[in-house]
């Protein structure tokens, strides 16, 4: 499945792979419109906006893989798909994160969808 292209979902968004160096905003604006709880789940505690924006710098550059689901020209959820070599126990790892103005209705179905 080639998950480069645009794709239209059931949702009112799509659903596509986020280039590294050049898109790189858009994952780190999406993760900085995270709500405070939203940020505590997808990072398991407290995170401010500088670590958000380190973390996504780190996210560009590392083979990090990122699937977003888009409204509008905008990232409002993303599946981030880490290679092995960044785990501590060389095991890939997968994370999820949806902003609450979509969350249990279109960015869920798009991202059914897209499996």
């Amino acid at each position: 499945m080639n998950y480069d292209s645009i794709r239209p979902t059931a949702a009112k968004g799509t659903v596509r792979t986020l280039s590294q160096q050049e898109e790189l905003p858009l994952l780190r604006d999406h993760l900085l419109r995270l709500d405070r709880t939203s940020r505590h789940d997808r990072f398991h505690g407290f995170i401010d906006d500088s670590f958000i924006r380190r973390y996504a710098e780190r996210c560009a550059n590392d083979g990090t893989v990122i699937i977003a689901y888009f409204e509008d020209g905008v990232v409002r959820g993303a599946a981030e798909l880490h290679p092995p070599e960044q785990s501590p126990n060389a095991q890939p790892e997968i994370a999820f994160s949806v902003e609450r103005s979509v969350r249990r209705a279109r960015a869920s179905a798009a991202r059914c969808s897209a499996s």
